[in-house]
């Protein structure tokens, strides 16, 4: 999933919303357990409640950690909206999550790490495949972190790929917060 930072469904009740998703989530859980749910990108901002005050305090995306923990997401990438918030707001954001931020591409301004608490990569292994996830964001203007732009993010990726050698995994799967174009780059030119 990606771009759900609004909680309810859409065409007065008949599309979207996160209650259905709570609902599909369930029902492929029973039918398969290694089941994952992932949020590709924009899930904090941009949205109306987000904005919303209370006890004095603005949400600024508390009410979507606070239901996607609740759903069970598994793992999140970064979408450009979520450097619509403050550092201090994103980092708190992040902190209050039980689920795993990936991104291969987004790191801190000040020390080139990966940004707050998430991590460049996650290997599952499912009976025996291997299953290598990488999170991908595009580039925007943020002055609290730095992406590798879109211009040169397939080089990048293989560069990031030579760091698992042979076996290391099985199958490569990309958790992309991207334009069609630079996703369709992507998998003709690193199509494992």
């Amino acid at each position: 999933m990606n771009d759900i930072y609004e909680l309810l469904p859409l065409d007065r009740g008949r599309k979207g919303g996160l209650a259905r998703v709570a609902y599909m989530r369930k029902l492929l859980k029973e039918e398969n357990s290694n089941t994952y749910t992932i949020v590709a990108g924009d899930l904090l901002s941009p949205s109306a409640l987000g904005l919303a005050t209370v006890n004095g305090t603005i949400l600024n995306g508390k009410q979507m950690i606070t239901t996607m923990n609740t759903l069970g997401v598994d793992f999140v990438t970064f979408g450009n909206h979520e450097f619509d918030l403050s550092e201090k707001d994103l980092l708190t954001r992040m902190n209050e999550s039980t689920f795993t931020w990936i991104s291969t591409n987004v790191f801190s301004r000040d020390n080139n790490q990966s940004f707050g608490s998430s991590i460049s990569h996650k290997i599952l292994t499912i009976d025996t495949v291997k299953i290598l996830l990488i999170g991908l964001t595009i580039d925007g203007s943020c002055n609290y972190v730095r992406i590798i732009n879109q211009s040169s993010l397939v080089n990048y990726v293989q560069e990031f790929l030579r760091l698992f050698p042979n076996g290391t995994y099985d199958v490569l799967v990309a958790i992309t917060h991207l334009d069609i174009a630079t996703d369709i780059e992507l998998a003709s030119k690193i199509p494992r």
